[in-house]
């Protein structure tokens, strides 16, 4: 569920740099209408979105704020799940993961908090401490290989199952 959700999101989203929006643009282009809705937004729509469909499955997810430290020191929000009745937390960035390729990818899908270490500060007190994920992803793709055929028959869009 949560990688259709991130390759949705990731897919069908075009990011709308905040600097050229208009005032009526600015008041969508940060929250989970403007992601869903316009099809436009910035992180914080991307991760306000994500955390959404999360909700609607049940599966806890935050949002989290933090600062990218690549010396613009530009503020920065994407999602942490945690799956397994809260026993496993990863790290997701809808936003990095889309773009311009045709298809999303998955470099920022189940992510530990040591793949961001010297790369993003967040308050870590305010959320749970995320492992890797590549255990969870392999399974995620034995999941999709063996249940492909239906998932496509429930309309799922090929894009949406890429690992």
């Amino acid at each position: 569920k949560c990688l259709i959700a991130h390759n949705y999101l990731a897919s069908t989203i075009t990011y709308h740099d905040n600097k050229k929006a208009s005032p009526l643009e600015r008041s969508h282009i940060q929250s989970a209408y403007g992601a869903l809705v316009k099809r436009q937004c910035v992180c914080q729509g991307y991760a306000e979105a994500f955390k959404l469909l999360m909700d609607t499955q049940n599966i806890p997810c935050d949002v989290v704020l933090g600062q990218i430290l690549d010396g613009s020191e530009e503020w920065h929000a994407w999602n942490i799940v945690r799956l397994n009745g809260g026993k496993l937390c990863f790290h997701i960035d809808v936003t990095w993961d889309s773009g311009k390729t045709a298809l999303p990818k998955t470099t920022y899908f189940l992510k530990s908090d040591d793949f961001f270490r010297g790369k993003r500060e967040w308050e870590r007190s305010l959320h749970a401490s995320c492992v890797d994920g590549k255990a969870v992803l392999t399974e995620v793709k034995r999941y999709i290989i063996a249940n492909r055929g239906r998932l496509l028959a429930a309309g799922l869009r090929p894009e949406w199952l890429i690992t």
